[in-house]
């Protein structure tokens, strides 16, 4: 009953948000953040880290590369000094690890600048852009700070798990969708992309993105170990949970061998559902089916917080990396 109540409040969530954006478009005060009375001036006043002269000096010394300045944008500089902000107040850094971070984040955020090899001669130097990797939260993970997500890459929204209306797996493997996500493989990996997401709920997403990785694999194209592979499920009591699990390892096991990030698809909170969910999780993170698990949420940013920081979900998460879904 409780699964039945949740996925009816997510659907209805869904439909209203996506009839309002449809009938009045985005709203204008949807950037503004939590606190609609947060002024700019309360952003300046709040950076602290502007008022360590010692880490000032050596933010300027970084900016003064006229050749970084002059490509990165306003808004990336927003985002730069806000991420300096949050690790100077909670991550308790060093002045050597601040300006570290901060050349690391000026670094990513000109990361499609091309890569040019000088030591070729003038007429055989090629542009490359690469997307750059960082370590994946508490994982070990080496993951692109730009994801190729399967939400909108695929045949239908139809799922497989309905028996009248699924539609014909050999039809929807032989479409043109299907060669158009192998080509999308082949550009991301050139790129540097190797996070590869969809979910359970993404229609024939996630059997479409694996057989499309499969075949490269058998074609030599590319090795598992270039790729990270990450599919979502909905939480659910025992039953339930293990029934979409066995759909998702059947798309999986053979063809992957393992999943690299599993998350419980759309969590807002702490229930018997989710307990029991990551509980059999846990079992299958023994055996090797699963290397990390996670969630991933639509909620606001107080109830991600409260996730994060609620003992239960350490412990049951046994310490992994949580992430937002962002559509």
């Amino acid at each position: 009953m409780t699964t039945i109540v949740s996925y009816s409040k997510f659907t209805a969530n869904v439909l209203r948000s996506t009839l309002a954006n449809m009938l009045f478009g985005w709203s204008d005060s949807a950037h503004s953040g939590d606190d609609e009375n947060t002024t700019n001036e309360d952003v300046q006043a709040n950076l602290t880290f502007l008022s360590d002269s010692a880490i000032i000096t050596a933010m300027r010394t970084i900016m003064k590369d006229g050749e970084k300045l002059d490509q990165i944008s306003d808004d990336s500089l927003v985002k730069i000094c806000r991420q300096l902000e949050f690790f100077y107040r909670e991550g308790n850094l060093s002045q050597e690890e601040m300006i570290s971070l901060a050349q690391s984040l000026v670094d990513q955020s000109l990361w499609y600048r091309p890569l040019i090899d000088k030591s070729a001669s003038p007429d055989s130097q090629v542009a490359e852009y690469k997307v750059p990797k960082v370590r994946f939260g508490k994982t070990e993970l080496n993951i692109s700070i730009i994801t190729c997500g399967g939400m909108r890459l695929q045949y239908t929204w139809l799922p497989d798990s309905i028996p009248v209306l699924r539609p014909d797996r050999q039809t929807v493997l032989g479409s043109f969708p299907q060669q158009n996500i192998k080509n999308c493989i082949r550009s991301c990996l050139a790129l540097g992309i190797n996070h590869f997401e969809t979910a359970r709920m993404y229609g024939t997403s996630e059997y479409q993105f694996v057989e499309a990785l499969h075949e490269l694999m058998q074609e030599g194209e590319i090795k598992r170990e270039d790729f990270i592979f990450q599919t979502k499920l909905a939480a659910g009591e025992e039953a339930a949970f293990l029934k979409v699990w066995n759909a998702t390892w059947d798309n999986v096991g053979e063809k992957l061998g393992y999943i690299d990030l599993l998350g419980l698809h759309a969590i807002a909170d702490i229930n018997k559902a989710m307990e029991q969910s990551v509980a059999i999780c846990n079992e299958l993170k023994r055996e090797g089916k699963i290397r990390h698990l996670g969630f991933s949420t639509h909620g606001t940013s107080e109830q991600i917080m409260d996730l994060i920081n609620t003992e239960k979900v350490r412990e049951v998460l046994d310490g992994c990396m949580y992430w937002n879904k962002i559509q």
